[in-house]
């Protein structure tokens, strides 16, 4: 009797063991209309943290929503751990007018005591990267100067007419050609100074504009950590995969499509190189300004979502989320939330395999 007692608890004891083993291997697979409910409470984080147009009270609703329902279906948090994107990028471009400020300070100091020769050698130094709306001078031995490109044409008397100079390098060569006129007219000082007033008056402009996203960053974490603790995720949630999204070979839409370089510019001009790495690492070479240091970062893709971080020493830890479009020879970005300026710049453009 005792030994078929134990046989019966061995064999109770052996399919509660089975069967539970079988639970934990087994895991949730959401169904297409869950999937969808996740994608739009990642989609509606993404715009709570980014869109500059919302309320307040707008975004406070939408980080609740999208918690808690990324929480339910066992999906990871959306909230970022550091600061939202909106104070990452008005602290960036904060830092940035007050390291425009100084050195271009220090730029027309050091021109004030300089002869025309002297002044036309530094110019002919300088590094200058227009891309976009966006222009950067690289002085040697001076932090990168970032600035729009309408700040530098008021400020300068600059203006490119599209299809006269010939693209980034055309236009490059052109605000050279143009400091060198002013210095020799002993114009290019003053209007330094001027420059320098005018990112002083933005400095102002966007110190008030950064306590707002602090203060911001703060009200949304509290909703974040308050909506997070209070939810509870639904049994057998814990850790479900998206619908489309397995380790299945039928999934519509593979991380591998977009491994590969990828270039923009023009043979005139040189090109500007993507390359996406099996590993899950990228690779950023410039080759139209006569090629600075490849720079290197890590990404991942999940359905038409890109994430981006890197490169190290500039945008290391400021994540970037991009909606692209990726066909087998083209990809193109359809909408951009990055803090980090440079990135954001060198991607907006149709990249051709």
């Amino acid at each position: 009797m005792k030994k078929l007692n134990g046989l019966f608890f061995g064999f109770l004891l052996f399919g509660f063991l089975f069967g539970l083993s079988g639970n934990l291997l087994a895991q949730k697979v959401l169904s297409e209309t869950e999937t969808n409910w996740v994608l739009e409470a990642q989609a509606e984080m993404e715009k709570a943290l980014n869109d500059p147009a919302l309320t307040e009270q707008q975004r406070l609703e939408m980080v609740e929503h999208s918690t808690r329902v990324l929480k339910e279906y066992g999906q990871p948090p959306a909230f970022p751990d550091d600061a939202i994107p909106l104070k990452k990028q008005t602290d960036a471009r904060f830092d940035q007018l007050k390291t425009n400020i100084t050195e271009l300070s220090n730029w027309s100091l050091n021109l004030e005591f300089q002869t025309l020769e002297q002044k036309n050698k530094i110019i002919n130094s300088m590094q200058i990267s227009v891309v976009e709306e966006q222009i950067k001078f690289l002085i040697p031995g001076v932090t990168p100067i970032q600035l729009s490109k309408d700040v530098v044409n008021t400020v300068f008397d600059w203006n490119i007419t599209d299809g006269v100079n010939q693209g980034a390098m055309g236009d490059a060569k052109g605000l050279a050609a143009r400091f060198k006129q002013l210095a020799e007219s002993k114009e290019l000082i003053k209007r330094i100074n001027l420059l320098v007033e005018n990112q002083k008056d933005s400095l102002r402009e966007v110190f008030v504009e950064k306590e707002k996203y602090d203060l911001l960053d703060e009200k949304l974490r509290k909703q974040y950590e308050y909506t997070q603790a209070s939810t509870i995720t639904q049994r057998g949630y814990e850790g479900a995969q998206l619908a489309g999204i397995s380790n299945s070979d039928n999934t519509g839409f593979k991380a591998n499509v977009l491994v590969g370089t990828w270039k923009f510019g023009y043979e005139q001009t040189g090109y500007f190189y993507w390359t996406f790495k099996n590993d899950g690492a990228w690779v950023f070479e410039d080759k139209m300004n006569d090629g600075e240091e490849p720079l290197t970062g890590k990404y991942s893709l999940a359905g038409t979502l890109l994430r981006l971080s890197g490169p190290k020493s500039q945008c290391e830890d400021v994540e970037g989320s991009y909606n692209v479009d990726i066909e087998p020879e083209e990809f193109r970005i359809r909408v951009v939330q990055d803090p980090c300026m440079s990135r954001k710049l060198t991607l907006s453009h149709v990249w051709k395999k």
